[in-house]
């Protein structure tokens, strides 16, 4: 328990504070206007997918550097490390080739004619991080891989004072409106690179110098990291695409069901974000140890861990769910409204740690295809017809949104115990041969 605690604890904290930043910068904004507000919402809903895509890209690289970690290979893992980032500028040349020429017909999907240009200009404003963000990802990734999570949570104090205080200097003080705010984000992400090179320096983690014989990039290598990475990529847009169909079956019912809707989500966000990392420091561990008796110690650990932390709030939603309610509106009727929801919500909440932990193993296990699967599965067979049954044929509001959850819950819960007891059923015979 230590261990995982020990990893986890940093990663827990990062996500936490990643939370406030955008609390702080929402507000900062807010009281530019209205229209500032919608521009900045727009230009960040664009800006999100290049990071999940890229947030993908980098699963391979946790699999396979945590292994060659285990096997000492430091050069295969500088190897791993380069060919890894080699991937993400591509992606990011395409998606900036691709942004300067087509941004506004991507950004009316995100946003009215009133604020396109505002969110032209923040988006822009942040298109020059997408050079930054890459290299960020690659070292902070290796510093987990090598169980150093805390300089993640560094990374991330820094990123997110310096933003804070450049959005106070750029908005407020020099008046470059929406820009500012565009240009606070890239600047802090240019002064965590720093900090992490010079933590670099400081700890020899990446061995840049081996960067300098660069010796072609081996399609072998490029192969292996696609083969992880590819189905993450996939999951990511399906599940995005999911969740964008899902908003537009829950914005046919009432104004109070959407409202509730959008509460349900912003938890559901909080738990799955802090969920995941303790999915992603088992998939690391039971990478990096092969004994079989350590990696169940290591699975009952984060299951325990999961509880702690979750089940005291489940009891309070329980008993006061309007806790929970109160911090996003005092409209009456919605909170009279979701009281009981919200009770129920909180009892869905409490499947997640089983997902993202399963999750963990079958990454450990290089089963990313048989993740997609089950992911697509739970998405478009299960979550969505669920939610059009319950929201638009039943019109029981806000309780369809809560139960078609549930269904996607149970769905990724069961498809990975089908492929973790297949997979386990596979070793077996293979040893009685």
């Amino acid at each position: 328990m230590k261990l995982i605690l020990k990893m986890v604890f940093p990663m827990f904290l990062s996500t936490a504070i990643n939370f406030i930043l955008s609390f702080i910068d929402t507000m900062i904004v807010g009281h530019l206007g209205i229209q500032e507000l919608g521009a900045t919402a727009a230009g960040s809903s664009l800006y999100s997918i290049y990071v999940q895509v890229v947030g993908a890209l980098i699963i391979g690289f946790q699999v396979l550097g945590a292994q060659e970690i285990v096997k000492k290979g430091k050069n295969r893992l500088t190897d791993y490390f380069q060919t890894t980032l080699f991937l993400m500028y591509i992606i990011s040349i395409i998606f900036i080739f691709i942004s300067l020429i087509f941004s506004k017909q991507l950004l009316w999907m995100f946003s009215t004619p009133s604020i396109i240009a505002g969110a032209q200009t923040y988006f822009f404003a942040r298109l020059p991080a997408l050079l930054i963000l890459p290299l960020s990802i690659c070292i902070k990734t290796e510093y987990d891989i090598q169980k150093k999570t805390k300089i993640g949570l560094y990374y991330t104090i820094v990123v997110v004072l310096t933003d804070i205080i450049l959005d106070v200097v750029l908005i407020y003080i020099v008046h470059l409106g929406v820009f500012g705010a565009g240009l606070s984000d890239t600047l802090a992400m240019f002064i965590g690179l720093i900090f992490l090179l010079m933590r670099n320096n400081q700890d020899g983690i990446v061995k840049f110098q081996h960067f300098i014989k660069l010796k072609k990039i081996e399609r072998k290598l490029i192969s292996e990291l696609n083969e992880l990475n590819l189905p993450e990529v996939v999951n990511m847009l399906l599940d995005y695409l999911g969740t964008s169909v899902l908003f537009i079956i829950i914005s046919r019912i009432s104004v109070l069901d959407i409202a509730a809707g959008r509460i349900s989500s912003i938890y559901i966000k909080i738990i799955f974000s802090l969920a995941i990392n303790i999915g992603t420091v088992v998939q690391i561990l039971l990478v990096r140890n092969a004994l079989e008796m350590q990696s169940k110690k290591y699975i009952m650990n984060a299951f325990k861990l999961s509880a702690i932390i979750l089940v005291p709030f489940t009891v309070v939603a329980i008993v006061v769910p309007q806790l929970f309610i109160i911090p996003f509106t005092n409209n009456i009727s919605l909170i009279k409204l979701f009281n009981s929801p919200m009770r129920l919500l909180w009892f869905v909440l409490l499947l997640v740690p089983a997902i993202t932990i399963m999750t963990g193993i079958l990454r450990s296990k290089k089963r990313n295809k048989e993740n997609m699967y089950v992911n697509v599965f739970s998405t478009w067979l299960l979550q969505v017809p669920a939610a059009f049954i319950f929201c638009i044929i039943l019109k029981i509001g806000i309780w369809g949104f809560v139960l078609s959850y549930l269904c996607y819950f149970l769905g990724r819960i069961v498809g990975n115990l089908f492929f973790l007891i297949k997979e386990s059923r596979g070793r077996t015979n293979e040893v009685l041969e």
